[in-house]
C-alpha cells in the first residue's frame, strides 16, 4: 500500500513539474521594433528590426511577438511598445506561452522592458 500511495504521489509530482515547464516563458531578446500593427481584434503584433525574437515556449513561429487586448494592463503595454517604436529604443520582453495570429503561434508578452 506505502509503494502504490508513493508511486501515485511521485507521478502528480512529476505531472506538476511537466506542466509548469509548459509555460515557463523567458525573455524575447532585445531589439528595435520595425513594425507595429493594431488588428481588428486590437491583438497587437510587433516585429522586431533585426531579427526572429527568441522563443522561449516553443511557439511556431517567432517572427513577431504578441499583445492580446485581453492582457492584464493591456494599455499601458500598447503604450509602451509605442514609445518604443516612436523613439527606435529597443525593447525586451518576457514571453509567456504562445498566442495565434493568422493560424500560427507566436510568443505572447507577458511584460515590457526598454
Amino acid at each position: 500500500m506505502k509503494a502504490r500511495n508513493l508511486g501515485l504521489g511521485l507521478v502528480a509530482a512529476v505531472t506538476a513539474l511537466l506542466a509548469g515547464a509548459a509555460h515557463a516563458g523567458g525573455t524575447s531578446g532585445s531589439q528595435a521594433i520595425a513594425t507595429f500593427r493594431v488588428m481588428a481584434s486590437g491583438t497587437v503584433v510587433v516585429e522586431g528590426a533585426t531579427d526572429k525574437w527568441d522563443n522561449p515556449d516553443g511557439c511556431e513561429d517567432s517572427q513577431y511577438i504578441v499583445l492580446s487586448e485581453s492582457s492584464d494592463h493591456f494599455e499601458e503595454k500598447y503604450a509602451a511598445l509605442l514609445a518604443a517604436r516612436l523613439s527606435e529604443s529597443p525593447v525586451s520582453a518576457w514571453l509567456e506561452g504562445c498566442e495565434a495570429y493568422v493560424g500560427v503561434t507566436y510568443p505572447r508578452i507577458k511584460s515590457l522592458k526598454f
